[in-house]
């Protein structure tokens, strides 16, 4: 509980300095990955659950096409975050 109590006093000094604070994975991703992001890790992020990350606080890249044999166009879309990568594999 003291990471949260740390977390809590970090997010109010940001808030009174007006520094801006992450509540979405990435705006401009794909729907599906912040559809994913929010179910899983809104709620760590707005201190409404006591666990860890699935993915990350954010991601570290936009939406990606990559290559992927045996797929129609032969790609997939990609996010990477933090602690992981979400996948399209339609």
């Amino acid at each position: 509980m003291i990471w949260a109590a740390r977390l809590l006093v970090i997010l109010v000094v940001c808030g009174s300095l007006g520094i801006p604070i992450p509540t979405a994975a990435v705006p401009d991703s794909h729907a599906a990955f912040q559809r994913v992001w929010d179910r899983t890790d809104q709620p760590v992020s707005n201190l409404q659950v006591g666990r860890t990350w699935v993915w990350g606080p954010q991601s570290s890249s936009y939406s990606l096409n990559e290559p992927y044999n045996g797929v129609p166009g032969g790609q997939r879309t990609v996010q990477y975050f933090d602690k992981s990568r979400m996948e399209i594999n339609d």
